[in-house]
Parts: C-alpha cells; structure tokens; sequence
C-alpha cells in the first residue's frame, strides 16, 4: 500500500524546469591542448578588452544634463556632515 502512495507521488512530482534561460558567460571558443594556444589566446582577449575599454570616454559633470547632476548641499547638510551624521 505504500509503495502505491509513492508511486503516485513520484508522478504527480515533476522535476524543476527553468522559466528563465540565460545565456552563455564565456564564449565558445576552441579549446587547445598546448600551453602556447592558451597564452596567446589570453593575449589577444586581453588586448580586445582593452581596446574596447580604451574607446569610452568619461564626461565631465559639467556635460550633463541639469537633470542628471547633483543637487548642491545646502549649508544645514553641510554641517552635519561635518559634524559626523545627523544624531538622533
């Protein structure tokens, strides 16, 4: 009789399925059995990199936009910094 009752469990179970499916992290690349294909293929991913990280710019904040800026702190927010944080 309870070997029945599992049964019937173990159907009504279904294992977990994914509703999100993410890709891939780490590009499919050949993989090589020589220690020189992986060094020389660090060397150039570590060049890519650069190359794309080199080609950003960063903007002044006087460049953005009066929406994206920092309000500027009034003097009461000033001296509580000053003074360490607000107490309470």
């Amino acid at each position: 009789m309870a070997a029945a009752a599992v049964k019937t469990v173990l159907k009504t179970v279904k294992p977990h399925v994914p509703l999100i499916k993410f890709p891939a992290r780490t590009p499919n690349l050949p993989q090589s059995n020589t220690f020189e294909g992986s060094v020389s293929k660090a060397e150039s991913k570590s060049n890519s990199t650069k190359s794309l990280t080199s080609n950003r710019k960063a903007i002044d904040s006087a460049q953005l936009p009066f929406k994206y800026r920092r309000k500027p702190l009034t003097d009461e927010e000033i001296e509580i910094i000053e003074k360490g944080g607000l107490l309470k």
